[in-house]
Order: C-alpha cells, then structure tokens, then sequence
C-alpha cells in the first residue's frame, strides 16, 4: 500500500472500519488513490477476501485504471479477483448467470443506441402511428426514463401528466418491449433495471450477491441514478459496508437522470455514516480554486467545503468580451500562439471548452486559418464505426440465433444478392408465423418461397451463419474472427480497392482484429465474453485517450469531465450560452444549480492558466444575436481574475480589429433611479427587484402598472411580472 503518501483526511478514509463512508471528495484531491488503496487496505489488512469486493465505475476506462492500480500493489493475482468494472458491466455478468429467471437464453442480445432508433422507428410503425411526425429521439428518451422509474408501459398510461404524447409514448414502449424478447434482447437500461427487479423480488438470489458483494465501492457516486441507487441500497443492506466517493459540485448529468440528492442524503439513507471531506486539491492554483469556491456558494444544494492547494497562488484569470464570436475565437487563438511561442506550454497543454458543440465551428475556422493544430474530443469512436458494428452483428447472430435486428443487418451485407423486397417477404412470413427472422429465411426455403436464384442465395447465408455456430463451439476469438471475416466475404469486399474509404475500412478491421487478440491474451474469454466486452464498448461514452501532445484539444464542458490541463480556456461564457437556456422558457433553480457545477467543472480542469470569455453579438440559430454577460462572471469575485481587452490586429480581408471592451463586473452602477410602478422599461434595461436582484429586461407589453415583463434575474433566471406590484428599479 501506498499509506505513507496519503494526507491526514486520505489516510482517514482508507483506514475506516466496517459501515457507510460517504468520501466528499473535491476536484483534484485523489480520490482514485483513496480507493485504491481502501481496497487494497480491505484486502492486505483486514482480510477481505478479493471476491468478497465490489467496486463500481461509470466508465470501462476507470475501471481498467483503477484495476491497473490495484495490481501493482496487490499483484495481478489478487487483482483479477476483485469484481470492478461498470454499472452495466456488473448487472450485466449477474443477468448472464441468472438468464433463466428472466425467461431469457444465456447469450441474449444487448442492443447499441443505433440499434435501438431502429427498433422505436418499428414500434411506432407497429403502433399504428406511421403517418404521425414522431421525434424518435424523444420517445426514446421518454421510455429510458420511464425503465428509470420502473414503470411498465401501461403505468405510463396511467401517469398523471397523462396526454397525446404519452399515450402514444405507452403504445410504442409496450411494441418496443415486445420486439426486444421477440429477439431475445435488452438494451442498456434493461441490465440495470432488470437486476434491481430480480434482486427485489427474488430473496434467495438476493441474499446470494450480498453475500457474495460484503464490501461496495462506488466511485463518482453523484452522478448515480435512480436504479442505480436502489441497485446499491439492495446490495448494501444486509452488511452496510458501503464507501461512496464524489463530490456533490461535479454533479452534471441531471439531464440523463443523475439524482444530486443520492450523495447529499446519503446520511439519511445509510444512518450512522461516516463523512470525510478530501479538501487538499493537488491539481490547480489557488486562485483558480478560490475563483471556482466562490461562483459555487452561490448553489443552495451542496455541502460546503474549502479547498486548499500547496501549488501557490498563481496567476490571476484572465477574462474578456468581444463584440463578436468571431473575434473571441481570433483572440483565443492568438494568446494560444503566444503560450506556445514562449516555449513554456506545448498545443497539447492547451484545451478550450465551450457549452455546446456547435460552438466549435467558429472556434476550428480560426485553428485552421492560423495554422493551430487541434482535435475535437467527442468525434464517432472506434466501437461505433460501421464496420464494427457490422462484425458485431455477425457475432450476436451466431450467439442468438433468434436476434432479428442482427440478422436483417448483415444478412446482405457484403451485397449476396438478398435485396430489400426479399427481406420485406421474409419480414412478412415471419411476422405471420410469429418466429425470428432467421427460422423465417428456413421456412421460405422449405416452402419454396422465392425463384431458384434467390433461394440459392438464401440457402448460402444460411450455411455461412451455421458453420460459425459450429466453428464457435471450438475456436478461441481471433481464430474464429479469421473466419467470420473469411466465410462470410466481408473483409475481401475492400481488398484491392484504393479508395480512400476502402482503404480506411481494412483499417478498421484490422485493428478489430488487434483487438480480439489483445482481448485473447489479456481476458482469455470464450467468444461470448468478447461479444459482451463489444457491447459495452459499442453503448459506453467517449472514454477520451489521453491528449495528442501536438494538439490544442477542443470539447464541451460535459466532455472535460475527467480531464485536466495546464492551461484552459472556456468561451461563449453568455446569458443563453452558459448557462444555456431558451429565452422563452428560462430556469428551474436545480437547472441554474446544474450549470453553475458544469463551469465549476471546467474551470477546475485548470493547472495553471485560466481564461473565460464571450462576445456581446453571437450568430446563433441563423441570425446574430445581442448577447449579455454570463451571470457566472458576476459571481466571481473581482480580486480573482484580471479584465483584459485584445488590441491585436486581425487580417483586415476577413475581420475588424479586436475591439477594447471596456465592462464593469460585481457591482451595479453608481446611480439608481426611483421606483416608477409607471415607467415603460425596454429590452436590454438592467433593473433591481427587493427580492430577486439584479436582472435585464426581456420583453415589455402593456403600459402603466399593469404591464407585463419579463426579466432575466442573475441569481433567480426568468421571472414574469407585472410592473406595479414588482416596484422595479432602473439601474442607470
């Protein structure tokens, strides 16, 4: 173990005995080292057997790290023993062993996203709602977060926000659900939702994983759902030894279910728990952390906490606006190239974040015209290339046989002559007889449905699909790769090409192929191991290498989660922008909350340099819009960050010169009019209310005091009033 190198507050929590541990751990304070080696200290000191151990992850990429780390202090022995990995990894390994109690086979399917549009677009179709405009986009949104509440579609019928769209959302999530064991399938929220149902309604099972889990670990525990929860909360109820480490100001995945409130309650929930607080950050200065604290005071729901660095104080921020986005993008790119011209930080120190992905564009036309070399995190990763998508649904068939949306996938792909109306025939036969896909290509054989020459083609796909069910049975992975790609005609359809794209996708392959001998030789699983080790790639989010160290790294604040760099920027730091709302709708307080944790998060990427800015005019949505200054500046203390103005000169051919912003921050303007329940505001005006703040102006209808306004508040967000009783204050 490593204990001589953990602070007091570390060592505390390493060492805690049986019972909850709720580990508070802020930004850059350790806490992969503190549960790596609570592990370790469970095993080494205290005589827990490894697979007595369950650690969970989101991602596979912590959890190959923390894994790593575990063996080189326990050795690769102890290490393998230790059951780590993901959410979705761990309940799917439980469902594969107690398949039968889910009426399913051992080597059922686990459909991708991509796989799961097609399937919706289905259902719909199925439900009777094909020539209705159906966003599939929200209707699969809306199921996930029905399966999160664990709702059966017709308890979304019952809902209380029952309407139109709802009952539409009923009739495809029940079609849905009916394809997916048609198939044999689930898709990703199933394996956790499934687990928790067996779990809660089967004692015996139940009592089985307690006994085998006696010790939880859960890392990035604010950002645990609600299925997640109940998962861990059965787990853990038997024995209560359960460590939790997060930290409740990183909590920025509200939109896809993320309960705060799991971490904040976890003394309710787990009475008698233990709390230590990792406070000592060892990544940024302190000014950076000082700047970050105090925009983060402003939440309601946090535990507060202090944070502290040995680093020094560092510079201070660097903020400024722009009149337009273009000349933002241009003024970051040129203090990039200083940084790098001074010989002090190489591109791949430097990242710029921004609030929305569309927000790049501008920024990458910059790059490109000033010669920066960049990359943009988050592009289409190696697991959801076509190519592999296209193998793994080979894979899958000769696993599941009855996996429909598999076979229709490749079942002419390479082309074998097995077209889209003979699909269409065979969809219909077997739709009609009620059986997969597959036994319908059989039948039409046995039922000479089809001319000679389609049946001949038919009958080829088959054999191909029933020798790889036999040569499985008998060849390790890469082998049995070897002749899927062989049997099958799918890698030879690019040999000898020299396009581009051919040239690419033998690429592809062959790094597939790398990939199924790394995992024989690290993992040594049987073909159905690598199938699933494939599906929870293909459904994982981008697990970011590490940066290029020749590249300027260019990614949405959500995507910097993780990540950490000497020098940072954050653009677009606007009303509207960050925090991100419509006008038209405006802010929950949790939502406000929400996207003052997504800039703390950003800004405490930072090492060493930090720069935040944006621009008064915008091009958004097709047109240039007037924008206003980011609440979020105005919460951060003035003594922290330096208000600079750009007064280099820009190409003249394609832009003005960067203008001199000359803007106050922090506190309102020296003279205050009288309240005037009859003065007429416009847009644009910053006022005062008793209750609310500071805010601008929206929108104005009406005269007198009876008129209406709409007000964006800078602590509140947007308030709809009437003039007289609101007693506004204009703030000249």
């Amino acid at each position: 173990m490593e204990l001589e190198k953990l602070n007091t507050e570390q060592f505390e929590a390493v060492k805690y005995g049986d019972g909850p541990l709720l580990i508070l751990a802020g930004a850059g304070s350790g806490k992969t080292k503190v549960i790596v080696n609570r592990i370790s200290y469970l095993i080494d000191k205290k005589q827990v057997s490894p697979w007595n151990i369950l650690a969970v992850t989101f991602t596979n990429k912590a959890a190959n790290e923390m894994r790593h780390r575990v063996a080189k202090i326990l050795g690769d022995r102890q290490a393998s023993q230790i059951n780590l990995g993901t959410f979705h990894s761990i309940c799917l390994k439980i469902l594969r062993i107690e398949s039968k109690w889910l009426h399913l086979n051992r080597h059922f399917s686990i459909v991708d996203e991509a796989n799961q549009m097609k399937r919706i677009k289905k259902a719909v179709n199925d439900s009777g709602f094909e020539n209705q405009k159906i966003e599939v986009n929200s209707v699969l949104s809306a199921i996930s977060k029905a399966k999160n509440k664990f709702w059966l579609p017709e308890d979304l019928a019952n809902d209380a926000e029952y309407n139109v769209f709802n009952r539409i959302v009923s009739k495809v999530f029940a079609e849905y659900e009916k394809g997916l064991m048609e198939d044999q399938a689930l898709d990703f929220d199933d394996l956790i939702i499934k687990t928790v149902r067996l779990l809660d309604t089967n004692l015996e099972i139940r009592e089985k994983y307690q006994e085998k889990f006696k010790y939880l670990l859960v890392d990035e525990y604010q950002d645990t759902n609600h299925a997640q929860y109940k998962l861990l909360a059965l787990l853990a109820d038997r024995y209560r030894n359960i460590t939790v480490v997060g930290d409740d100001d990183q909590s920025i995945y509200r939109w896809r279910g993320a309960e705060i409130n799991n971490i904040l309650n976890f003394s309710r929930d787990f009475p008698g728990a233990k709390i230590v607080k990792l406070e000592q950050n060892y990544r940024s200065t302190q000014t950076i952390l000082s700047a970050a604290s105090a925009l983060m005071q402003n939440n309601r729901s946090r535990t507060p906490k202090k944070l502290w660095t040995d680093q020094g104080e560092g510079e201070r921020l660097g903020v400024c606006f722009f009149d337009t986005d273009r000349n933002e993008a241009f003024s970051i790119t040129k203090k990039i190239k200083a940084l790098h011209q001074s010989g002090e930080w190489k591109f791949g120190n430097i990242a710029v974040f921004y609030r929305t992905n569309a927000q790049s564009r501008t920024l990458e036309e910059t790059f490109v015209q000033e010669k920066i070399p960049h990359q943009v995190i988050g592009h289409i990763g190696f697991f959801n290339r076509k190519e592999i998508k296209d193998i793994t649904s080979y894979i899958r068939l000769v696993l599941n046989p009855s996996d429909s949306m598999a076979c229709r996938r490749i079942v002419n792909i390479p082309k074998r002559g097995i077209g889209r109306s003979t699909q269409l025939e065979i969809l219909r036969i077997a739709s009609e007889c009620k059986i997969d896909f597959f036994k319908a290509m059989e039948k039409t054989v046995e039922d000479n449905v089809f001319s000679r020459f389609k049946e001949d083609r038919i009958i080829a796909f088959i054999h191909i699909i029933e020798e790889l069910i036999h040569a499985a049975r008998t060849m390790n992975v890469p082998d049995f790769l070897t002749i899927l790609l062989q049997k099958s005609g799918y890698k030879s359809q690019f040999e000898g090409l020299e396009d581009a794209d051919a040239k690419s996708s033998m690429e592809i392959i062959e790094e597939f192929e790398t990939a199924a001998f790394q995992f024989e030789m690290e993992q040594k699983g049987d073909l159905a191991d690598f199938a699933d080790y494939l599906a929870l790639n293909l459904n994982a989010e981008d697990e970011r290498s590490g940066a290029d160290p020749d590249k300027v790294s260019m990614m949405t604040l959500h995507s910097a989660k993780g990540l950490e760099f000497p020098v940072v920027f954050i653009s677009g730091l606007e009303e509207g922008l960050c925090p991100l709302f419509r006008m038209d709708y405006g802010f929950k307080d949790e939502e406000i909350e929400e996207e003052r944790r997504l800039l703390y998060v950003g800004m405490t990427r930072a090492k060493r340099n930090l720069f935040l800015s944006g621009a008064l005019q915008r091009f958004r949505n097709g047109r240039i819009q007037s924008m206003e200054i980011s609440r979020f500046i105005r919460e951060i203390p003035k003594k922290f960050f330096t208000l600079t103005t750009d007064n280099a000169q820009i190409p003249q051919a394609n832009y003005d010169i960067v203008p001199k912003v000359d803007i106050e921050f922090g506190s309102l303007a020296k003279t205050i009019s009288h309240p005037d329940a009859g003065r007429k505001f416009n847009k644009g005006d910053r006022v005062l209310h008793k209750m609310y703040g500071t805010g601008t102006v929206l929108t104005y209808q009406g005269m007198g005091p009876s008129a209406k306004i709409t007000v964006s508040f800078d602590r509140v967000g947007i308030k709809r009033l009437l003039v007289g009783p609101a007693r506004l204050v204009l703030i000249r």
